[in-house]
């Protein structure tokens, strides 16, 4: 299943009036529910498409196809923030191949106002089988339903792991010092990063990629580097977009990059830590 770059509003009105197995419907009644009963709901529906290769759940949209949509807000995030920081904690192992999209609304639109569409995008997940976090029961998709998943389906998912699930995250900042320059302020920070191994296949050969990355150009930072440490001391140009390393990434230890750090890597469940100064 290919994730979507964004969803329309007539991409909805376009669906199949019946579910399928990669694809599901639930109404807005469903946020009125209490909120256990919401994220076990949806639960359920993730650990189905996680298992089965992927999926699309829509929020907003009844049985019927009409449109009723969701609350916009939830307290004071809006609701695709909300959910995006309880999905990838709905199941173990916990999702890591997921978008969630506010559905873009046509001139003319159905979607009530204060309400939104909201889909769940969910790839094949290389970590499979995950398991609901709410009822602790594993599911899959048959005949456009999230039903439970039998032993002999579980050992087939189990088998068919290929590669490793790393995911990236921000573990802490730390201000170094302020300058005036070239008419403005700028801070040298310290941004701590975790790599988190979450599927269960060692990664052999990995690489982190620094993305939309500015400077000055007259020297003031040339000092500062990308640092990593894996029994020795890699110095990477802070403008350097691609650091890569041959370190075996195994399962179940973790270790913080730092000038004294000496451990074989990260297994599946563990955790490596690196900083960009």
């Amino acid at each position: 299943m290919v994730k979507h770059e964004s969803w329309s509003e007539q991409d909805i009105l376009d669906l199949p009036p019946e579910e399928s197995d990669d694809f599901d419907r639930k109404g807005g009644r469903l946020f009125d529910e209490v909120e256990d009963k919401v994220l076990t709901t949806i639960a359920k529906a993730l650990s189905a498409f996680a298992n089965s290769g992927g999926g699309s759940l829509v929020l907003g949209v009844k049985d019927d196809r009409s449109i009723d949509g969701i609350p916009a807000m939830k307290g004071r995030a809006t609701i695709r923030d909300w959910l995006e920081q309880k999905v990838p904690h709905l199941l173990d192992y916990p999702l890591a191949d997921f978008r969630v999209h506010t559905v873009l609304r046509r001139e003319q639109s159905q979607i009530p106002i204060g309400r939104e569409i909201i889909v769940i995008d969910v790839g094949d997940s290389a970590a499979a089988p995950h398991q609901s976090a709410r009822d602790h029961l594993y599911y899959h998709r048959q005949g456009g339903r999230s039903v439970p998943a039998k032993h002999f389906y579980l050992d087939l998912l189990r088998q068919r792991l290929t590669h490793p699930v790393l995911t990236l995250g921000m573990h802490g900042i730390q201000t170094h010092a302020a300058q005036e320059l070239n008419g403005g302020i700028y801070f040298i920070e310290n941004l701590t990063f975790v790599v988190r191994n979450v599927g269960r296949i060692a990664a052999h050969e990995w690489a982190i990629s620094l993305r939309n990355v500015e400077h000055p150009t007259d020297g003031f930072f040339d000092r500062h580097r990308l640092r990593f440490e894996y029994e020795h001391e890699f110095q990477i140009p802070y403008s350097s977009r691609w650091y890569r390393t041959q370190a075996t990434n195994l399962a179940g230890t973790g270790f913080e990059a730092n000038p004294t750090a000496r451990v074989p890597g990260i297994l599946p469940g563990g955790r490596t830590y690196f900083q960009h100064h």
